[in-house]
């Protein structure tokens, strides 16, 4: 799920065309902090995914869509394990 969304977030940066510092402050986190979350490197905090999905998200349904599969990928692979 953490790589969906950090997907999703530097392509959505990508298209806004805006830096990591401007994303960051959008999401009220620090730019290194949106770093690592791009990066994979970190988790995305609750908070920190709906300021993503409320003021920066392009396509809102499509992105919870798109998390709701992930979701469901990962348990059905849980539950295969």
């Amino acid at each position: 799920m953490t790589q969906y969304i950090c997907e999703e977030m530097k392509k959505t940066r990508a298209y806004l065309n805006i830096t990591q510092a401007e994303m960051a402050v959008r999401l009220g986190i620090s730019t290194r902090g949106y770093r690592n979350l791009e990066a994979g490197k970190s988790g995305c905090g609750l908070l920190t995914l709906i300021l993503f999905w409320k003021y920066c998200c392009l396509e809102q349904e499509a992105f919870l869509y798109g998390l709701e599969k992930t979701v469901e990928a990962a348990k059905d692979s849980e539950v295969k394990n």
